[in-house]
């Protein structure tokens, strides 16, 4: 029964990465098209700069959890505790700023 859960969640899983990338292909080609060299460079670098910044707010805390949650060192409550404990000073209270504690 564990081994058709797999095989289906990692079906869906494929499938969606499939679909995604067919997306984001369609859809990049249409901004080039629509928008041109110059202004497909400039729409570019606006999406460049937040992208950077969450990157490195991130820090890993995506991966290491989950890291910490499959090898299970910890329950998962206090990975998750911890991740939100890390993520939610730098991403903002909800008023457009840091969060401040």
């Amino acid at each position: 029964m564990a081994e058709k859960s797999f095989i289906k969640n990692t079906s869906i899983t494929l499938v969606t990465r499939i679909v995604s990338l067919g997306l984001g292909i369609v859809i990049s080609i249409l901004l080039a098209r629509i928008l041109g060299p110059e202004n497909r460079g400039i729409y570019a670098l606006i999406i460049l700069i937040p992208s950077f910044a969450f990157m490195f707010s991130n820090m890993g805390i995506n991966s290491s959890t989950v890291f910490y949650m499959g090898k299970g060192t910890y329950p998962p409550h206090k990975v998750a505790g911890m991740r939100w404990a890390c993520v939610f000073p730098f991403h903002g209270n909800g008023n457009n700023g840091p969060a401040h504690c």
